[in-house]
């Protein structure tokens, strides 16, 4: 029997079977897509500089596109979880009229560095563009609330893209982790909750519109549980207010009954 005697050349990673139940307990598909990426690249744990479209553009393949949105959430996860150290060591800013876009080329993870601040963060999570390096992170003009911009319907814009970038960072994260709970029950995976949902469904609709319309109604039906909640609070307190002062009522009356009968005695 012949054996072949040649090498395989590269580093290596040595992945235990622990580590890697972890991983499948702990973390999305794509959490897990990225954390590999970076363990085998870096396998003695010394540190690496990547970049989050870079990373993103060797994941995807022809029937799965990698947003670098996705990647930049899942290096805050893996960072959050204590997976990864992250650092953002590069930032590049243009100023244009109407608004302000932030151009990231980020260079990542130094296995020794500090935590992604939250303005960091902020800036990884934003809108993809398909020509660029760098992930560009949009905010509507000053002369346009954030409530007229949350107000607009869906069926307003005709791309996901158009739409998402009309939300406050704050408002499209609460989004992006409604759509990630509702579906992490799905038989096929969601691995990257933007890909998905700017696709459409078996009925032809846009997914996010039929999710943001999902998720502006649960919101109601939590402002509505929020509201009969605060009410009944105030119900029990007034309760319990009024509860206090007959009390009190009764033990002043209690005290002066006493001060009659005591001072009536000879």
């Amino acid at each position: 029997m012949t054996q072949n005697s040649s090498k395989i050349q590269g580093k290596f990673y040595p992945l235990q079977h622990e580590e890697w139940l972890k991983a499948c307990r702990e973390l999305t598909p794509a959490q897990r897509d990225v954390l590999y990426y970076i363990r085998t690249l870096d396998p003695y744990g010394d540190g690496v500089e990547l970049s989050v479209s870079g990373i993103a553009r060797q994941l995807s393949t022809e029937n799965k596109e990698v947003h670098r949105s996705t990647v930049s959430r899942a290096l805050k996860a893996l960072d959050d979880k204590g997976f990864i150290d992250l650092e953002l060591l590069k930032v590049k800013v243009k100023i244009l009229a109407g608004g302000l876009h932030c151009c990231d080329e980020t260079t990542v993870l130094s296995h020794r560095n500090s935590v992604v601040s939250p303005q960091q963060a902020r800036s990884l999570r934003n809108k993809r563009d398909h020509d660029a390096t760098s992930a560009i992170a949009t905010q509507q003009p000053s002369s346009k609330s954030p409530s007229q911009s949350q107000s607009s319907t869906p069926k307003t814009y005709k791309t996901y893209s158009d739409f998402i970038k009309t939300l406050s960072e704050e408002e499209r994260a609460n989004f992006w982790k409604f759509c990630e709970e509702k579906t992490k029950d799905l038989s096929q995976p969601v691995n990257d909750i933007e890909a998905w949902l700017a696709h459409k469904n078996k009925a032809g609709r846009n997914r996010w519109e039929v999710y943001y319309e999902k998720y502006l109604a649960s919101k109601q039906v939590q402002a509505k549980k929020t509201e009969t909640k605060n009410a009944r609070d105030e119900f029990r307190r007034e309760i319990e207010e009024r509860q206090r002062q007959a009390q009190r009522a009764w033990e002043e009356s209690q005290r002066q009954n006493l001060a009659e009968n005591t001072g009536g005695e000879t």
